[in-house]
């Protein structure tokens, strides 16, 4: 059940698009490049801080549509998941402007970590589409990459993710 429900977060959009524009990279088997970025309380984030625990990262944008509405999911697996010392959970941010993001995280009362990595993900990473969530195993190990937001399945979307990390889990533990 884990894997299968891992698998359905997992690689959705590997055919191109209609007008033949291919879907954007799949990241699942590669290796999560480094980084240091700022969250919103000031705290610098490095991926070495998510080594040894599997992480479920949501890359998304205040003028996404889609993502507006991802967030208070996000948000619910952010509680259920919260006090887990194997998982973290982070938000990066693609928002061109920074100073957007905090009062939009405030007015909707998002506690979860939210990080600017606007050119990160744009540069680094050359990520397009969002809402985007990766599972990152614990070592570092693209696991899952979900592109985009289907409110048709909104009810699964946190069981799905918490099956995602459940999978990325159980792959340590097998270790």
């Amino acid at each position: 059940m884990v894997a299968v429900a891992g698998a359905l977060l997992a690689v959705r959009m590997r055919a191109p698009r209609p007008g033949g524009e291919p879907s954007p990279k799949q990241r699942v088997g590669e290796t999560m490049p480094d980084f240091e970025l700022r969250s919103l309380d000031g705290r610098t984030w490095r991926r070495a801080d998510l080594a040894g625990k599997v992480a479920f990262v949501n890359v998304w944008a205040t003028w996404c549509g889609p993502c507006r509405k991802e967030l208070p999911l996000l948000q619910q697996l952010h509680e259920r998941l919260a006090g887990r010392p194997d998982v973290v959970l982070v938000a990066m941010n693609v928002d061109e402007d920074a100073d957007k993001v905090a009062p939009f995280v405030a007015e909707h009362g998002y506690t979860f970590p939210v990080l600017y990595a606007h050119d990160y993900v744009r540069k680094t990473l050359a990520t397009r589409g969002i809402p985007r969530n990766w599972v990152i195993d614990a070592d570092g190990v693209w696991r899952a990459d979900q592109i985009g937001f289907d409110e048709a399945h909104a009810e699964r979307w946190v069981g799905d993710a918490e099956a995602a990390v459940a999978a990325a889990l159980a792959r340590v533990h097998a270790d």
